[in-house]
């Protein structure tokens, strides 16, 4: 018998999940559920025999299901999806049924849809069947109805962060809903999984947005970064095109689970490598209670997890949030965001997946106040990381002999509070000159790696941040870098008073842009606003600090 039954779960609307309120436990304690919702949760109620030998780690038992020895095969999962061939229809039934009431009472409030197809293993190509399944999950996640729960009645109480009915009181008195009371539960489970690189054992992320919003320069900004990987579907399409019939469908399977254990191997492998670069930044030597990072960032030190003064602990203002598959967001000080951020794309970019090309991402950051509502920072780093997607398409459009992918980013400092209209909006108000020229303030979005001989690069970009931040001419100098920047705003001929007025001075050169150091401009965009902007959101990572 070879005819078998195809399963996908797909966790809707996981962002609206994730990023609705301000309160990081909750964030950190949904994602953690949504990872348990295609994990844990799903190899705890799947029909026995199945494959599953650690589903959270992408690994499998060597059974298949068409040698009649399993009920059930999950064929991957991940990233709020998952995927299962199940022996018949039955077994499919009687599994959603089973998610379906561990979903409403493990994560309420968090969506998804289950669709089912069966199928002739030895007559259909699985790819295809996958390929229609997954369109018709699309068309039912649009289509579906939505409930509008009862918001309470009169002798009912809100919930202090969501405005649903309240259930639950936490530790501090406050009402909490079911859907935070579980957000905030699954947190405190999350906090148990973490993993630490070895020999770092002294060092936690933080829970608390105010333990990211550290002291400083620049208090109280966080930085949202969203990162994407690139043409990811265009891949996986390229795997699906090599198995067009049934006989290809077992290797299919194999190279899919390759394909997806390596990415989460990838994402997994550069966070405790960015993890191991920010706390190696870290001075802790001449700081009793604290530690410091590039002269301004202070690192809280745990007292209550420090057991002696010989043997402190610290809280990282950084914070991963979402690790799943491509799609990765974390939190940190805002100040750390532009060179975590490119620490993070470039370590992924050495990572090779099974067909041999680099992990290339784009990234969004978003770096705004702590008290900043959090669905909308998520939002704004959404909406940047598809700026770089668009960057990186007009650059391969503009460039197509160079077969390199690349990894791009951009970002937008929100230091004004609540933002007026989207980004291309924004972008058209307060990043054009004042003059009739219509020249380009940004120079973002940037090309992160690999460097080429572009000049809106992280190199170019990091170079002339630290130069004004550091350099003879520049620093300590505030005053005259407001001035710089007022000029840069008005046009090229108001810079080259600037210049003329402070005794000639010149700008810092820009590798191939000859002419960008006498006016601030060439071809009509700016190569220094975006580098004077970002003075105060600009701490470098030196290790060995």
């Amino acid at each position: 018998m070879s005819r078998y039954t195809l399963t996908i779960i797909d966790t809707r609307n996981i962002q609206g999940y994730v990023y609705a309120t301000n309160n990081l436990k909750q964030n950190i304690g949904a994602s953690y559920n949504v990872a348990c919702a295609a994990g844990k949760w799903v190899a705890e109620i799947l029909p026995w025999p199945n494959n599953i030998e650690d589903i959270g780690k992408s690994e499998y038992t060597k059974d298949r299901i068409e040698d009649g020895k399993l009920a059930a095969e999950v064929l991957y999962a991940g990233g709020g999806n998952v995927v299962i061939i199940f022996k018949d229809r039955d077994y499919a039934v009687d599994f959603t049924k089973k998610y379906t009431t561990c979903i409403l009472k493990r994560a309420p409030g968090m969506d998804f849809t289950v669709v089912h197809e069966d199928f002739d293993w030895d007559g259909q190509a699985l790819t295809e069947v996958l390929k229609d399944l997954m369109k018709r999950s699309a068309v039912k996640k649009l289509d579906r109805c939505y409930s509008h729960p009862m918001l309470g009645a009169a002798v009912t109480a809100e919930c202090t962060f969501s405005g649903l009915p309240a259930t639950h009181l936490d530790k501090d008195g406050r009402l909490m809903s079911s859907e935070a009371w579980s957000k905030v539960n699954a947190a405190e489970e999350a906090e148990k999984n973490l993993s630490q690189p070895e020999g770092y054992e002294n060092f936690f992320y933080a829970s608390e947005f105010s333990d990211i919003a550290s002291t400083g320069n620049r208090s109280g900004y966080i930085g949202v970064v969203h990162i994407d990987g690139n043409g990811m579907s265009k891949r996986i399409n390229t795997i699906r095109a090599k198995y067009k019939d049934s006989s290809g469908n077992r290797d299919f399977i194999d190279e899919m689970r390759s394909f997806s254990s390596d990415i989460q191997a990838s994402v997994e492998s550069a966070l405790q490598e960015s993890m191991r670069h920010l706390i190696n930044s870290i001075d802790t030597d001449n700081f009793t209670h604290e530690g410091i990072i590039g002269n301004e960032i202070k690192i809280k030190k745990m007292e209550e997890k420090s057991e002696t003064k010989e043997d402190p602990k610290y809280i990282l203002p950084f914070r991963p949030i979402v690790m799943s598959g491509d799609d990765m967001t974390f939190v940190c000080d805002g100040r750390l965001a532009l060179t975590l951020s490119q620490y993070f794309l470039s370590t992924l970019y050495e990572k090779r997946l099974p067909d041999n090309k680099p992990f290339c991402c784009r990234a969004g950051i978003a770096v705004v106040k702590s008290h900043y509502p959090f669905s909308r920072a998520y939002s704004l780093s959404e909406d940047l990381c598809a700026s770089a997607k668009k960057y990186i398409n007009e650059y391969k459009k503009d460039h197509p002999n160079e077969k390199q992918d690349i990894c791009a980013m951009d970002w937008h400092f929100a230091v004004n509070g609540v933002l007026g209209g989207g980004m291309e909006e924004i972008r058209k108000r307060e990043y054009e000159t004042t003059d009739s020229k219509d020249q380009e303030l940004c120079m973002r979005p940037i090309r992160v790696f690999p460097d080429g001989d572009d000049w809106r690069t992280w190199n170019v970009f990091s170079s002339l941040a630290y130069t004004f931040k550091t350099g003879d001419e520049w620093k300590d100098r505030h005053n005259k870098i407001i001035a710089l920047r007022e000029a840069l705003r008005k046009g090229s001929d108001e810079v080259k008073n600037f210049l003329s007025l402070n005794n000639g001075i010149r700008l810092p050169e820009i590798i191939n842009q000859r002419d960008m150091n006498k006016k601030g401009f060439q071809a009509g965009r700016c190569g220094y606003f975006d580098a004077i902007e970002a003075v105060d959101f600009f701490v470098k990572l030196e290790e060995g600090k």
